[in-house]
């Protein structure tokens, strides 16, 4: 079985929002070249894995999926912290201030286009289990810099002011202005990123060694600090990259491990199991090809 996978597409940063117009169209055509899909041959287009981040808008994602549809049998993913944004007043009030509406509108629409969304359960494709869900990070590796245990409330501070996220993730309440002490203001969310930890992290307890998992997919990488780009490994920005799945990869012992969310490429083996990631990345980051492994 040959497997390929590209995480971090970020498809809307490529392709316009106008569906089914000639320019989008010819935007498709120019994303699928520089990401290298175009260019598998038909007879090896079997399956295709995204570990998150497909676009910042359901409309673009949408065509995206159908092409991907149209190329591979079988097309899988993963929800990333992007597929959850809401990056204008308007598609938030679309969605009631809830990313979690928008999550909810594109896996109705995978299910009715026959595309796998992963969100806490394994599928089974001609004997191959595949196990995935979107996961999110905890405050290991800030610790892990500081040398201490920092509270939820230093951490959720330092991420308020260092990630898009805390912006653009939403749960269903109207984001609200906080002034700042020299003047002007910044928008700012009800959404608490280690509360949704918590709830993914419950749903990666589901996955257990005896279920003999192939390949399991999240966005987030599990393992620290294997996982991270070299030039960033001191910056406690990471920290919002990762989680501490240690346990986990022991526990669910897959045979191999996709990621996404690093924008780096990555193949290493770590407690017996194969961690890989294969980043397409905004414009100016020059990946632009398709890796691919066998199992």
């Amino acid at each position: 079985m040959k497997i390929h996978y590209l995480s971090d597409l970020h498809c809307d940063h490529y392709i316009s929002e106008t569906k089914g117009t000639e320019k989008q169209n010819r935007q498709l055509t120019e994303f699928l070249r520089l990401t290298g899909i175009s260019k598998i041959p038909q007879e090896e287009r079997y399956m295709l894995i995204i570990p998150g981040d497909l676009s910042n808008y359901n409309s673009v994602a949408k065509v995206v999926l159908i092409k991907f549809k149209e190329l591979f049998k079988h097309v899988l993913l993963v929800n990333g912290n992007h597929d959850l944004y809401m990056c204008s007043s308007s598609q938030a009030k679309k969605y009631n201030f809830n990313s979690f509406g928008r999550l909810s509108e594109i896996k109705q629409f995978c299910s009715e286009n026959d595309i796998i969304f992963l969100d806490g359960q394994i599928v089974e494709i001609d004997g191959k289990k595949f196990g995935g869900l979107g996961m999110f990070w905890d405050k290991s590796y800030y610790n892990y810099l500081e040398k201490r245990e920092a509270s939820d409330n230093e951490v959720l501070n330092f991420y308020n002011n260092y990630m898009n996220d805390s912006r653009f993730i939403m749960n269903g309440e109207e984001p609200y202005k906080i002034p700042l002490a020299y003047g002007g203001s910044y928008f700012k969310t009800s959404f608490n990123a280690i509360e949704f930890f918590e709830k993914e992290y419950k749903k990666l307890q589901n996955f257990n060694d005896f279920d003999n998992i192939d390949v399991m997919i999240t966005h987030y990488v599990p393992t620290i600090p294997h996982g991270i780009r070299t030039k960033y490994a001191l910056e406690r920005g990471t920290t919002f990259y990762m989680f501490d799945g240690e346990k986990d990869i022991e526990r669910i012992s897959p045979k191999i491990w996709l990621f996404g969310h690093m924008h780096d490429k990555f193949d290493f083996i770590h407690k017996d199991v194969r961690f890989l990631c294969n980043p397409n990345g905004y414009p100016g980051e020059t990946h632009y090809t398709v890796d691919w492994f066998e199992i």
